[in-house]
């Protein structure tokens, strides 16, 4: 023991150890004030962390910040970060041992995320960046909006972690999709084909 606290005091004098400052910063979810902080954007700010529900989730609340005034428009970055060198190991095996990682080797044929043959998800396959604006701030910019959020709903069935309780989801799915349709006027025929 001796011997090895000899070896590790004369590296530490070779190469001493001081402590990153920035080390919360990197541990810490925080890319959301790291971003407003470099794009100057002042406001309501916050990450959400919901697994795959993550980016749905962001848009709900993005639009229920402008619906109540809180804001006008909202950047919506979504990623993952378990693709990384460090994470793939683990957090791959897990999802594959779940079964809920895709293993087709052809993209095309494996990422159908809402296709009755899809058989689970690809790994990193959620990233996005997206604009959610009220329809005058999109309008102020000379924007046409490429598609509109008529409703959303943040909801859980308290049933498992990774699966779903089908049939309350279909009825939350069915009420949402029945509020969207009385309350926009646009029925889920068009919204579907649309």
């Amino acid at each position: 023991i001796d011997r090895r606290m000899d070896e590790l005091r004369a590296a530490i004098d070779v190469n001493p150890y001081i402590f990153n400052r920035q080390f919360l910063f990197r541990i810490m979810a925080m890319a959301h004030a790291q971003f407003a902080e470099l794009i100057g954007a002042r406001g309501p700010n916050t990450q959400v962390n919901a697994a795959c529900s993550s980016t749905t989730q962001a848009v709900a609340l993005a639009e229920d910040w402008i619906h109540i005034g809180r804001c006008r428009r909202v950047v919506v970055v979504a990623a993952d970060d378990i693709t990384s060198d460090n994470m793939i190991g683990w957090l791959g095996a897990g999802f594959l041992s779940s079964g809920a990682a895709a293993t087709g080797d052809v993209v095309e044929e494996t990422a159908l995320p809402f296709d009755r043959r899809r058989n689970g998800m690809i790994i990193g396959m959620g990233a996005a960046a997206l604009v959610v604006e009220s329809e005058d701030a999109a309008r102020e910019r000379g924007l046409r909006p490429i598609c509109e959020v008529l409703g959303t709903k943040t909801l859980n069935s308290a049933f498992h972690r990774t699966r779903l309780d089908i049939q309350h989801i279909s009825q939350l799915m069915e009420d949402l999709v029945a509020s969207v349709e009385s309350s926009s006027g646009v029925s889920r025929e068009q919204m579907a084909s649309q």
